[in-house]
C-alpha cells in the first residue's frame, strides 16, 4: 500500500487522491472518476458503498449497494483526464444484497451484506 494515497467514495462517485511529497507545501491531486454504469453499461450499481486498495497492486475496488464489486485501475502513471474518463476494469455481482462492509486483508477482499453474510 502507497502511503501517499487515498480513495474517498460518496452516493454516486469515486476519487483517488494523490499527495504528491516533493512539492513545497503537501498537496493533494484529485482524480475523481467519471463513470456513469447508466450510461456506460447500461445497468444500475446503486450506491457506493465503500473503497479499499488492494495490497501490492495498482488496483481498488468499490462495493455497492446493489451487491457489485467494482474493479478500478489506478496507475499513477496516467494523466488526470484520462483516468477521469476511464471506465472500471471489471464488474463482478458478488451479492444478492447491498454490500455493506469492504475490507482488503493480505490478499482476501472480506465483506458483508445486509444479509448478515
Amino acid at each position: 500500500a502507497d502511503p501517499c494515497q487515498l480513495v474517498t467514495c460518496g452516493a454516486r462517485r469515486v476519487a483517488f487522491w494523490t499527495w504528491d511529497r516533493g512539492a513545497t507545501s503537501p498537496t493533494l491531486h484529485c482524480i475523481p472518476r467519471n463513470f456513469d454504469p447508466q450510461r456506460d453499461y447500461r445497468q444500475s450499481l446503486g450506491f457506493y458503498v465503500q473503497s479499499a486498495f488492494l495490497t501490492e497492486e495498482s488496483l481498488a475496488i468499490t462495493g455497492t449497494s446493489t451487491g457489485d464489486m467494482i474493479l478500478w485501475d489506478i496507475r499513477t502513471d496516467k494523466t488526470a483526464e484520462s483516468a477521469a474518463n476511464e471506465r472500471p476494469m471489471k464488474i463482478v455481482k458478488l451479492r444478492n444484497k447491498g454490500i455493506t462492509f469492504l475490507d482488503v486483508v493480505d490478499q482476501w477482499i472480506v465483506t458483508g451484506a445486509q444479509d448478515g453474510h
